[in-house]
């Protein structure tokens, strides 16, 4: 799904690569060789080139060389725009001098390809949020690439960003309408299978299969037993803390906005929220083993648990006094249902969770529930002084199960990977022009 990743693993295919286009460069030089190696650096600096900086500055040389020979090339055009502006996403850019290079380089490559919508959609995110020309390459972006699920997404999130929630929600049931999406309120961007139609915001029973329900029983029986062996070291009341588990999602007094979630809306995040990892089966965390030196009770409950219900991960959510809101949010992937459990919530305190257009939920110790993250969920926490604290379990979505396959055909994956990521330029090293995301012109309009 991610072979991009999968490729940066790699380090001998990538080193015997970056040699292959050194030696095909003496014998015969091309602007695509030039621009091959140069995002091969650029993405994967560690493993072809040693140091970092290093294969940087080598990778924007082999994309000015590029330049050199064809000044219209569109992928060195995009490459040498995202070195200078690595979190475009963010509207972020190494100074402001990259930026007006970067913006240059874009437009050279929108006015040379009408056709490149990843160049009006990086300066959409570059230019003045809100502005009239924002608009424009968005819009412009849009129109060229309406099958594409991130920029869709995208797309709508910066019109909620602006306060025109009406247009945005109208662009999402459209694009559900057209079946980018099942609904409005489920926007996956990376992974989507159009075949296996989720269960809801807020599954019922009825709906799920009997060893999720049991899970949940299973859990919400050793709450206590949880409550009493987690919350006193994740609070730093006893024992050591596995501080190497820990990751801030935000923390507003320390300048950090967001550092994992997506937050695409008006409302902005406060206070404090950060998750300690138990868990994880998923390559993208390194395979993370229980720690059953620090955790022996949970660590035995989770290995019962993990051949029943998919396990992928589990984790802690702490959310900090005095106030915290975590904005709306939601997967990039369908296909993963999550078990919230409240471990610890202090009396006094006003503790709300929201997902899709259901009712708020206020959070209670010794109830659990099963929830569909790639519907916009999110938070609002108060208290004087102290946290609240929740378990979670993510769990593979009926449907998607291996025993699900056994019983029929696997269901249609459709995988776009994130403008100028790796997997996005692996795509490129791989494929160059042949393939340009046709799909996105294939698929039904979605208009604002």
């Amino acid at each position: 799904a991610d072979f991009g990743f999968a490729w940066s693993t790699n380090s001998l295919a990538l080193s015997s690569e970056a040699r292959r286009l050194r030696a095909s460069l003496s014998r015969q030089p091309s602007a695509w060789t030039h621009t091959q190696l140069g995002v091969l650096l650029a993405t994967f600096p560690d493993d072809t080139a040693g140091e970092g900086h290093e294969a940087t500055n080598s990778a924007d040389v082999h994309l000015k060389a590029a330049l050199h020979m064809d000044p219209a090339s569109p992928h060195a055009l995009l490459a040498r725009a995202w070195l200078r502006c690595p979190e475009w996403a963010r509207g972020q850019c190494l100074s402001d001098e990259h930026k007006v290079q970067a913006q240059n380089l874009l437009e050279a490559a929108a006015k040379a390809h009408d056709a490149l919508w990843e160049a009006p959609f990086m300066l959409g995110h570059l230019r003045s949020r809100g502005s009239p020309e924002a608009g424009t390459a968005l819009e412009a972006a849009l129109r060229l690439a309406r099958g594409s699920r991130h920029v869709v997404s995208a797309v709508g999130e910066k019109l909620m960003i602006e306060g025109k929630e009406q247009e945005a929600l109208g662009l999402f049931k459209a694009a559900a309408g057209t079946g980018l999406w099942h609904f409005a309120e489920q926007r996956p961007r990376d992974l989507f299978w159009p075949g296996v139609k989720s269960l809801g915001p807020l599954p019922p029973d009825d709906s799920l299969p009997e060893v999720f329900v049991e899970a949940r029983n299973a859990i919400e029986a050793q709450l206590t037993t949880l409550r009493e062996e987690l919350v006193p070291v994740l609070l730093d009341k006893a024992g050591p803390m596995p501080e190497d588990r820990r990751f801030v999602q935000h923390d507003v007094a320390r300048g950090n906005l967001g550092a994992g979630a997506d937050y695409g809306t008006t409302v902005l995040p406060e206070g404090r929220w950060d998750e300690v990892y138990l868990f994880s089966a998923g390559e993208s965390m390194g395979g993370l083993p229980c720690p059953t030196n620090a955790f022996p009770r949970t660590c035995t409950l989770l290995g019962k648990l993990a051949a029943k219900v998919g396990l992928l991960r589990a984790a802690v959510s702490i959310v900090h006094p005095p106030k915290t809101t975590i904005p709306p949010h939601h997967s990039q992937t369908q296909g993963r249902l999550r078990l919230q459990c409240p471990l610890y919530v202090p009396q006094g305190s006003n503790s709300t969770f929201t997902v899709g257009h259901e009712k708020p939920l206020k959070l209670q110790q010794g109830r659990c529930w099963w929830f569909d993250e790639s519907f916009d969920h999110w938070v609002t926490y108060s208290h004087r002084v102290h946290p609240r604290v929740s378990f979670y379990i993510d769990s593979v979505q009926p449907g998607l199960r291996e025993e699900d396959f056994s019983r029929a055909a696997p269901p249609t994956l459709q995988a776009e990977a994130m403008p100028l990521s790796p997997a996005y330029w692996a795509n490129v090293l791989c494929h160059g022009d042949r393939f340009r995301w046709l799909q996105h012109q294939a698929k039904p309009s979605a208009h604002v």
